[in-house]
């Protein structure tokens, strides 16, 4: 399954199968929460910044909920879609479906190639979803290509993120005569509880991020798998303690859809 690109109909299928043998497919929320079963997967989707990604997104939502499989939507607040407002009646189908609505953060990154107070954007994004009516508690940082450029993380910019092999976590970044000082704050201050990375990895006594004891994690970033599914599949079957974390981006899987669909 890791050999196409972009996924077909025949793909799905095949994820459907395994989501099959899962105990449960749940949100990042439930993982937060306790659900940490080596046989329940974690699931999210990282809705980014192109056009088939939010009509896409809502498919996925739809195709999850008809199988009793939840999982967590992390909308991109400095996407076309997120500007534009289309967010908000997709936010609301996925949210009705059973899905978490989680926010995707692009703030230092825009913030250093545009200017402006990237907690001030986070803020104001966290205010528009709850202010559509979504308990928005979690977070995941978006791999900005200038996060490669200027050498940082999105979600350096809270506390609990901080990556001490990174540079201090109070460094200032430059880009293209701008700087910018990345000044943490804890999550709480923006009335968050998790970033789903660390649900799966922890900063060790060295400083450096680790993955949890017997994780599993498999992601479709670039349009493939990052290890064959078969292996994730092998794996998985034989967890025993640990747990799977999968990442999907709905942007890859248009095609599994019909047109008809795609563009409702």
């Amino acid at each position: 399954m890791n050999r196409r690109r972009p996924f077909t109909s025949d793909d799905l299928q095949e994820l459907g199968e395994f989501f099959s043998t899962a105990l449960e497919v749940v949100p990042m929320r439930e993982v937060l929460a306790g659900n940490r079963h080596s046989q329940v997967i974690g699931l999210r989707h990282d809705v980014d910044n192109h056009e088939q990604a939010l009509p896409t997104a809502v498919e996925l939502a739809r195709w999850e909920a008809e199988h009793g499989w939840h999982s967590t939507y992390f909308l991109l607040h400095t996407a076309r879609y997120w500007t534009s407002g289309r967010w908000k009646a997709a936010a609301e189908t996925i949210a009705l479906l059973g899905h978490e609505i989680g926010l995707h953060v692009d703030a230092l990154a825009h913030a250093l190639q545009y200017g402006g107070d990237p907690h001030e954007m986070v803020q104001e994004a966290l205010s528009d979803l709850r202010s559509a009516g979504h308990k928005v508690t979690g977070i995941v940082g978006h791999g900005n290509p200038l996060c490669h450029k200027a050498l940082f993380a999105n979600d350096e910019q809270f506390v609990e993120c901080v990556r001490s092999d990174m540079g201090e976590p109070d460094r200032e970044l430059h880009y293209r005569g701008r700087t910018l000082k990345i000044e943490p704050r804890p999550l709480s201050d923006f009335g968050l509880e998790y970033e789903s990375i660390s649900l799966r990895m922890y900063e060790g006594d060295d400083g450096i991020w680790h993955t949890r004891p017997n994780q599993l994690y498999n992601t479709d970033s670039g349009g493939q798998w990052y290890y064959p599914l078969e292996e994730t599949v092998e794996a998985f079957r034989s967890l025993t303690d640990g747990q799977l974390h999968l990442l999907m981006h709905p942007d890859h899987w248009a095609e599994a859809f019909s047109l008809q669909e795609v563009a409702a």
